[in-house]
């Protein structure tokens, strides 16, 4: 890659984006209450995929726009919403290659899908969603990596947790943003400190990631030219950063 291999990798989402797009029904509008706003009629699980994948996408580039500034405190709130659209992915996406479409799946779905608004009672009310436990949609993805899905549940596990401290204000993770001479705290950025390398590492395997979320999804949807061309891409991006491994298809 001769190019900036973050711009090459959107590029690459882009294109398998809109193809994923093009492949489940569109949205519509609809009347939700007593206001018009475009919904997913069918509710199907590829139109969620896809969903969830333009999530992702969105996130990828706000998270180059705050590492760019600094604001690597709010880069690390915003992975955790990369890392669960990922593991969505994942979750479902071989719910629909393997036809194990299950209980769990079919709840999942009820709560993706479910308005937050109750608009038959005034003024109108939020709604429970029962929301499936995070723990159940990594141990149906560590289940299939075979060889160790313990190990797997605590690596997503372990990361995670350290994601959610960005995401609750955690003490330890606020005081990253206390340091220089004189200390102080930096609330304008954390340019040109030894956060911003480690902060640099994380994006490339949210891309890394990102890739092969589109090679799944798209293999989901039923374009497996597509999901080979992104399985291959991320060997080529990872091989632009000097990593010499090659992903589990």
């Amino acid at each position: 890659m001769d190019e900036d291999p973050y711009e090459v990798a959107l590029r690459n989402f882009d294109t398998a984006l809109s193809s994923l797009l093009e492949h489940v029904p569109s949205p519509r509008m609809v009347m939700i209450g007593w206001h018009r706003a475009f919904r997913y009629v069918e509710q199907t699980i590829e139109q969620a995929i896809a969903l969830k994948a333009v999530r992702y996408l969105s996130g990828l580039r706000a998270c180059r726009l705050l590492l760019q500034f600094g604001y690597v405190q709010e880069l690390g709130s915003l992975q955790r919403v990369l890392q669960d659209a990922e593991e969505d992915v994942t979750f479902l996406a071989n719910a629909v290659i393997r036809n194990d479409c299950s209980d769990l799946h079919r709840r999942f779905l009820d709560a993706f899908w479910q308005e937050e608004y109750d608009f038959s009672v005034q003024p109108p009310r939020s709604v429970p969603r029962d929301q499936l436990p995070r723990k159940r949609v990594r141990a149906f993805n560590a289940n299939l990596a075979g060889n160790d899905p313990s190990g797997a549940i605590t690596a997503a596990r372990t990361v995670s947790s350290m994601y959610s401290g960005y995401v609750h204000a955690a003490a330890a993770h606020t005081m990253d943003l206390y340091g220089g001479n004189p200390p102080r705290f930096h609330t304008s950025g954390m340019l040109g400190t030894p956060l911003i390398e480690d902060h640099c590492e994380d994006l490339w395997n949210q891309f890394y990631r990102g890739a092969l979320m589109f090679s799944e999804a798209s293999k989901a949807i039923g374009l497996d030219e597509l999901a080979s061309d992104m399985y291959e891409f991320s060997i080529q991006f990872a091989t632009a950063f000097g990593k010499d491994y090659k992903p589990t298809a």
